[in-house]
């Protein structure tokens, strides 16, 4: 096995030299700016619209809360013969029974 200290530095494989960009390539402030731009544009268009599906939303979200709790409600009163609030022994009502 030879040293590679003393092997020519002709042998050796030379770096491929970086390739000359143009202008056309970088990312300028400009173009920053334009996007920028778009994205307003585009936040423009949508902001709108979702301010006016939010109460629809909340409208559709009643009806699904509403439903849940009678679901819950069904199946505790299920699983407790019937009744949907127990009172343990020795417990005192507020109407003192």
């Amino acid at each position: 096995m030879q040293d590679l200290s003393t092997v020519d530095s002709d042998l050796l494989p030379k770096p491929s030299p970086r390739p000359k960009t143009t202008g056309g390539g970088d990312f300028t402030l400009i173009k920053l700016l334009i996007v920028i731009a778009i994205i307003g544009a585009l936040e423009g268009l949508v902001l709108p619209s979702m301010t006016r599906a939010r109460p629809a939303g909340r409208k559709t979200a009643r009806p699904s809360n509403l439903r849940q709790v009678s679901i819950r409600s069904r199946l505790y009163m299920d699983d407790h013969q019937g009744g949907l609030f127990h009172h343990h022994e020795g417990w005192v009502l507020d109407d003192g029974t």
